[in-house]
């Protein structure tokens, strides 16, 4: 990683977690700077995206292009305007699902051993999406 960076909408907060992982607080999530063409990773952990803010993102869309991960912490809904803005700039993407559904995955096999290498992620995930 060459630069990790921490952006947030309470700075106090935000400072303390980036000093928790030794890199700098830039700011507020406006301050995210356009995408450059350079590879990055963008990961929405706030609650925007979920009701009640569920058109609310917290990039710009010009934040995203094609080198550019973005990675949703927010599994309901699914489909999150931060996805969609991000899809079309041509992201590679990472729903709060994906990520909901490999944790309870990783949870299973750490639980259950051998057993929960039967349940696979796809039938979670269809479980989870009903």
């Amino acid at each position: 990683v060459a630069e990790l960076a921490v952006y947030g909408r309470n700075a106090e907060r935000g400072q303390a977690f980036a000093a928790a992982l030794g890199c700098r607080f830039r700011g507020p999530l406006d301050a995210l700077e356009p995408a450059s063409g350079e590879p990055r990773l963008i990961v929405n952990a706030t609650s925007l995206g979920m009701v009640p803010e569920v058109e609310a993102s917290p990039a710009a869309q010009g934040c995203f292009d094609a080198h550019t991960i973005a990675y949703d912490l927010v599994y309901t809904p699914a489909a999150t305007r931060f996805l969609a803005e991000a899809e079309a700039r041509g992201a590679h993407l990472v729903s709060g699902v994906d990520h909901f559904v490999a944790q309870a995955h990783a949870q299973l096999r750490a639980w259950l051993g051998e057993r929960a290498g039967r349940l696979e992620a796809s039938w979670l995930r269809a479980r989870l999406l009903g």
